[in-house]
């Protein structure tokens, strides 16, 4: 029930007394007091929307906490929303959604929505890395900030130090940087990206290959590493990933189950490959003689274990993917093979000895898991060319073994 419209006054609104029902008192221009039977009052703003004309009402807020000297100027502002052909109700959530547009800073946007999206499009293993780099050198500077806030010039002024001391580093952490503020535009927190050039600030430096050493080298290599303290199933892994010229992560995470002992075949699932997410690939490893037999002296230590080699501390998980790299470049003859060799650079050496046998090119790419644009090269990944591919990796396998006996 509503009482008959008047003009309200402070003294009226306080003699007015709750009833069995709440009942609405009128102020006029459809400005409302509405009285609830436990005594409490709210202001109401009643109106008629200005496209549907549909009956909405707003709440105001409680008298005496919103006055009516308040509540009226807030009739007025929806009133003059109204004849714009506003509706109040519409505008306030707008307002509000671009109040916490305008409030959003750089470390929650990209926690709540950057991730989420950039999760669905790369392997969770790459996301991790690159995200804890930022979280290292990027949000202890601009988390805090509203993205509104971000300009080019103190980008670039705060990332410099870090362009100095670690200038690939800077150059991953500008490149998501950037692409965290144009999600941000796409989004619509953002009319444009401040840091669209950010990266012509600093200078790029060139791409450098992993060390590595000739294949005639090998044989004194292998005698360093036999001759060394490092514990044997990290010999065996060296010597494993050198075979299966694999990389450092795909050969620490073998699993027995993934080994083919009848067919002579490791089958890398597409999840531990280096890849894209959307271009999942699988990578069948053809296994030397040679590799057979580190599989077979592997199983003396943990043929009970779910990876092939396992982490010391624990032994549920596959041991750590620098392992095979810092028992190269740090316990060899107290770091002999420093800026020489890396468990990675092992891969070139493989690649230069078939090549040298004169390989096709092409089936090397293939046993080292390149994949290109060129479709006659990924096809040598199917298994109609694993007899091609079989040979290969068995020929390598001979000469490892070769240079091991003679080294």
């Amino acid at each position: 029930m509503t009482k008959a419209t008047r003009f309200l006054t402070d003294q009226f609104i306080k003699k007015s007394t709750p009833q069995a029902k709440e009942y609405k008192i009128g102020d006029g221009q459809n400005l409302h007091l509405l009285v609830k039977p436990n005594g409490s009052k709210l202001w109401l703003f009643i109106y008629t929307h200005p496209t549907t004309k549909a009956r909405k009402k707003i709440n105001i807020g409680q008298y005496p906490y919103i006055s009516l000297a308040k509540a009226r100027e807030q009739r007025n502002s929806f009133h003059t929303l109204l004849t714009e052909g506003i509706d109040p109700t519409e505008h306030k959530a707008q307002s509000h959604q671009e109040a916490m547009r305008q409030a959003e800073t750089l470390f929650n946007f990209a926690e709540t929505q950057w991730k989420p999206k950039k999760a669905k499009e790369v392997k969770k293993r790459t996301l991790d890395d690159e995200y804890a780099r930022l979280k290292l050198h990027l949000f202890p500077l601009f988390g805090h900030y509203r993205l509104a806030d971000i300009t080019l010039l103190e980008a670039v002024e705060k990332l410099r130090p870090l362009s100095i001391t670690r200038n690939s580093t800077c150059s991953k952490v500008v490149i998501y940087f950037c692409e965290i503020m144009e999600y941000a535009v796409i989004c619509g927190l953002l009319p444009h990206n401040p840091l669209y050039s950010l990266s012509k600030a600093f200078y790029k430096v060139q791409a450098t290959h992993q060390p590595t050493i000739q294949p005639s080298e090998l044989p004194e290599f292998l005698s360093r590493l036999q001759n060394s303290r490092i514990m044997p199933t990290t010999k065996l892994l060296i010597q494993w990933q050198l075979l299966t010229m694999v990389r450092p992560a795909e050969a620490v995470s073998a699993e027995w189950s993934e080994i083919d002992f009848d067919n002579a075949l490791w089958a890398i699932p597409p999840e531990k490959m280096k890849g894209k997410k959307d271009k999942p690939r699988q990578h069948i490893v053809p296994l030397s003689s040679q590799a057979l037999a580190i599989l077979h002296e592997m199983r003396l230590f943990n043929g009970d274990k779910k990876h092939v080699f396992t982490s010391q501390r624990k032994p549920s998980q596959p041991c750590n993917s620098e392992a095979a790299n810092r028992a190269i470049t740090v316990n060899i003859d107290k770091g002999y093979y420093k800026g020489r060799l890396t468990s990675h650079g092992m891969r070139s050496i493989a690649s230069t000895y078939l090549n040298d046998c004169g390989y096709n090119k092409d089936l090397i790419e293939a046993c080292l898991a390149h994949i290109s644009g060129d479709s006659v090269r990924n096809a040598y990944n199917k298994s109609t060319y694993l007899t091609l591919r079989r040979e290969l990796m068995q020929k390598w396998g001979d000469y490892v073994a070769e240079c091991k006996a003679h080294g």
